[in-house]
């Protein structure tokens, strides 16, 4: 069961629909707050995904962790770094039945790059380590394609996480 307090939940209920940038220092609870936004918009939002975009593979594999730890919706989620390779991975990307997805961001910039990611499926995307969306790191072109080249016109929700912002 998870446990949150009472600021989380503050946190959550106004970041919820609304791009937020949400900032608390280390061991305070980001990662809840996020893991409580991904919960709602799976529950509401039955056929949208989402991506949980980590600098790192341990980060990627400790939120991928945390996630099937506290919900019943392992099946429905999936790790993704570079050893798996790009036919595999644009599978994984298609799959009605994954819904959300932990990659790191210099994957996703590269599967966005060769065209096997289709960014109109997606209803949230969090950037842990937000702070690090400067200059010619993969956070912003990533975000430049989900907002600028947006094929319809939609775009996602966006949550971003820090505990020290540049």
């Amino acid at each position: 069961m998870i446990k949150y307090r009472q600021y989380q939940e503050d946190i959550v209920n106004r970041a919820l629909y609304n791009n937020s940038l949400v900032v608390i220092p280390t061991s305070l609870g980001k990662t809840i707050v996020a893991l409580l936004i991904w919960l709602d918009i799976l529950f509401n939002w039955k056929k949208s995904k989402i991506l949980i975009l980590a600098p790192t593979r341990p980060l990627v594999f400790q939120h991928f962790e945390l996630f099937k730890k506290n919900t019943f919706l392992s099946g429905q989620c999936a790790a993704l770094t570079g050893k798996i390779g790009p036919e595999i991975r644009k599978t994984m990307w298609k799959s009605s039945s994954i819904r959300v997805y932990f990659a790191t961001p210099q994957l996703v910039k590269n599967d966005i790059r060769d065209c096997i990611l289709n960014k109109d499926e997606f209803y949230l995307i969090i950037f842990d380590e937000a702070q690090r969306a400067v200059k010619d790191y993969s956070y912003t072109f990533i975000s430049k394609q989900f907002y600028n080249n947006s094929d319809h016109g939609k775009h996602p929700l966006v949550l971003g996480l820090s505990a020290s912002p540049g």
